[in-house]
């Protein structure tokens, strides 16, 4: 299941998703992130690219499932739409071509730029999808995504690392036991 959930419905609900608006008038852009508990850059290991879609997205299923959470809510913190011009213009890209279809058929196009809802069962689908975007754009960047109780939050680099931070000091406790079920290892750099 993906549901839309409206920017200004996602801004009150879920208050800990990092924000960066900018002031038209003043030319600034202000930063907001919330207070994290523990985190860091998690890497998986792969011998090609298309295999590293693969396992990106059963691993990072693999975790959520661990986690218990039924759902993620993916978030931008600037008012970038789902789909960018950039992307919507690429045709040489079979990846992004299906990407841009999916976001499409699922309404996350070139003027949405609310929250998405993911349930665990549509997970893997949709993170195969955000990846190839997140890779191969690099207009669309500063997408998070948390729990619908924001005991984590997170983002998928376009190198394919995934920052995994805790925002609730129970859930830190457990959350390096989940880790050590997949195959993340923490990237010492």
């Amino acid at each position: 299941m993906l549901l839309r959930i409206a920017r200004e419905v996602c801004l009150a609900k879920y208050r800990n998703f990092p924000l960066s608006p900018f002031d038209v008038n003043t030319y600034e852009e202000f930063f907001y992130y919330p207070k994290i508990i523990s985190g860091g850059w998690y890497y998986l290991h792969s011998n090609t690219k298309r295999e590293f879609s693969n396992i990106l997205k059963m691993e990072f299923t693999k975790l959520i499932r661990a986690c218990k959470f039924e759902s993620l809510i993916f978030f931008g913190d600037k008012t970038t739409p789902w789909v960018t011009k950039l992307s919507a213009k690429r045709t040489d890209y079979v990846s992004i071509i299906k990407a841009i279809e999916y976001f499409e058929i699922n309404q996350l196009g070139k003027k949405f730029n609310g929250g998405v809802q993911v349930g665990i069962t549509d997970l893997p689908e949709f993170i195969k999808h955000f990846y190839s975007i997140v890779r191969s754009d690099a207009s669309f960047h500063g997408f998070y995504f948390s729990d619908e109780n924001q005991k984590l939050l997170g983002s998928i680099h376009y190198s394919g690392e995934v920052l995994f931070q805790t925002l609730d000091l129970e859930f830190n406790s457990q959350f390096e036991k989940y880790l050590r079920s997949t195959q993340f290892k923490f990237d010492k750099k």
